[in-house]
């Protein structure tokens, strides 16, 4: 209470210096607002990301049979989530038209009017869904989601971006709305049918469009509450103000941004191996607990099985993270954890079957596994730094590293191969597609250098493209050839390292090194015969370190070619007398 009274009639500096206490979450919710420079910069990330982006659209509605779904089967069973769900979006697919709502009528006075609603459930009173509509209705729950907290276009400073952030969010944010009002009815309908069949044991079940208003009043304000959380655990909380404190601060939301939803597939899939944990080691609890346990614990199955099938192993949750185990005992110069799977079940399963039947690769948009952090696989970032600014800033400051390097290519740097892409990077990404499809078309998909990856592109390929979905087969070729560079390029490492060795344990005289570099590159050898380090080779490196050494010597410790020697020297002679 006291902590209570202290947010809610306290200064900000007494609750902000209580960061991830009640206080501090309560002085947030009473001013729940970004510093405006954070909100302007979460706009333009959206915009640029997901605006006007068809594909994500699509890609988000995924939420339902890989996460919704699973987490409904495990507390109902599949046969009875499916009907639920099958049924929940009949009835929000034949809801869409006019709504009547309070507002100024053309009367000009304050009134009902009637306008086109949409898709909603709330476009409609009473029915089977009545008590759902009802609270839906007083709060608010029917029209909140994360894309319209994203995409911010109720900032009162910025009305040109918001003008621009609703629009380009329109798809994407009544594709969340569809999938929360879906998810909640579901829910609904679960409960309700589940609660009459505990009041009448021993009568034939009954669907919820058949039941009677008596029925309905009965079992559906309580079962109302418990669908409308169930949305808020499923899809995450549409507000700001659930995110971690330090989410709520302007530096902490540009970090944040996207992440909320997937740090909540993570908690529940935390919560369900706990379940799992619990249930393995017979620990003792109640029947409520055991209740629980037993729904996350078919969920965890059941999201396992539609995640694999659907998206291959980037479905399975944790995959991600004993792919990262083993690959830290596998070397640069032989097959990743991923290689070995693809290898072993082949690209069918390990892309799944949207890939195989469909064409399209959606692994990494809709996955699983690496939820907080994409999962790099083969490629190799030139910069360490680089990648984990990347990886960890937020989109706001992937999209500001790309603009720069982008940017430089090209109007800095004189190749014009790079003049194509680098539009296409700097381009916000639903415009890019478009000019990513038409290059293909008309080039083929290739590497930076111009040489073929994949020869045939056909026009289907070329539309997913335009849409946002990348081809399968473009997915599956680029995999391939990141997995060949970055062995080509790691046995190359190893092979010159073992030399470097062999020649500073022969230059110092020391024969233990010497012996044991020796060694390693019997094994070395033995392993990768077709470049195998020979004695000539040994001879022709320490000849060629001796060289080079003389060279240095003569240039103040720069090993250059032999046609610069002259022209270095006399620039050196230049300088005059030397200190």
């Amino acid at each position: 209470v006291e902590d209570i009274a202290i947010a809610m009639v306290g200064d900000s500096g007494k609750t902000d210096r209580q960061v991830g206490k009640l206080p501090s979450y309560l002085e947030f919710v009473r001013n729940p607002n970004l510093p405006n420079w954070a909100r302007k910069l979460r706009s333009s990330s959206f915009i640029y990301t997901l605006g006007f982006n068809v594909s994500s659209a699509a890609v988000n509605m995924s939420t339902l049979p890989m996460v919704v779904g699973p987490l409904l089967s495990g507390k109902f069973g599949g046969a009875k989530a499916t009907s639920a769900m099958t049924r929940a979006t009949n009835m929000y697919m034949q809801s869409f038209g006019d709504v009547t709502r309070e507002g100024i009528n053309e009367k000009g006075k304050l009134g009902d009017v009637n306008e086109v609603g949409g898709f909603s459930y709330t476009n409609k009173e009473g029915g089977p869904l009545g008590h759902l509509i009802e609270r839906f209705k007083a709060t608010g729950l029917d029209t909140r989601t994360i894309s319209a907290e994203n995409a911010d276009y109720e900032n009162p400073a910025a009305p040109t971006l918001n003008k621009i952030a609703y629009v380009s969010s329109f798809i994407f944010n009544h594709s969340e709305r569809a999938i929360r009002q879906i998810t909640a009815a579901s829910s609904y309908i679960l409960e309700v049918e589940k609660a009459y069949a505990s009041a009448n044991k021993g009568k034939p079940a009954k669907k919820i469009k058949d039941m009677t208003s008596a029925e309905l009043n009965q079992f559906g304000p309580e079962a109302a509450i418990v669908a409308t959380n169930f949305m808020e655990y499923a899809n995450s909380s549409a507000l700001l103000a659930t995110a971690p404190r330090w989410a709520q601060t302007g530096p902490g939301a540009i970090i944040y941004q996207f992440k909320r939803f997937p740090a909540q597939i993570l908690y529940m899939q935390m919560r369900m191996l706990g379940a799992i944990t619990r249930q393995a080691k017979g620990a003792k609890r109640t029947p409520e607990q055991i209740e629980e346990d037993r729904a996350l614990r078919n969920a965890f199955i059941y999201m396992n099985v539609t995640g694999g099938a659907l998206v291959g192993v980037k479905g399975i949750p944790f995959y991600g993270l004993a792919a990262m185990i083993a690959n830290m005992f596998l070397g640069e110069d032989e097959d990743d954890a991923n290689t070995i799977v693809a290898k072993t079940i082949g690209d069918g399963y390990f892309y799944g079957a949207v890939a195989k039947y469909f064409g399209t690769d959606v692994t990494d948009r809709v996955a699983l596994t690496n939820l907080m952090i994409r999962d790099k696989g083969n490629y190799r970032p030139e910069s360490t730094t680089e990648h984990l600014l990347e990886s960890y800033g937020g989109p706001t400051v992937g999209i500001g590293m790309r603009l720069i390097e982008n940017g430089y290519r090209l109007f800095v740097d004189d190749d014009p191969r790079n003049n194509q892409r680098a539009w296409e990077a700097i381009l916000p990404t639903a415009f890019a597609n478009f000019k990513k499809a038409a290059r293909y078309s008309a080039e083929g998909y290739e590497t930076t250098r111009g040489d073929s990856i994949v020869g045939d592109v056909t026009v289907g390929d070329a539309i997913r493209q335009a849409a946002g979905f990348n081809p399968a087969k473009f997915r599956a070729a680029q995999d391939k050839l990141a997995r060949d560079r970055r062995v080509s390029n790691g046995i190359k490492a190893m092979r010159t390292g073992l030399l470097d060795r062999f020649a500073f344990a022969h230059n110092n005289g020391d024969g233990a090194g010497k012996k044991q570099v020796i060694e390693e590159i019997q094994a070395f050898n033995k392993k990768h015969r077709n470049v195998a380090i020979k004695s000539e080779n040994l001879t022709q490196s320490l000849k060629a370190r001796a060289r080079g050494s003389a060279i240095a010597e003569r240039l103040g410790g720069n090993v250059a070619e032999r046609r610069f020697i002259q022209s270095l020297l006399e620039s050196r002679r230049q300088y005059g007398e030397e200190l």
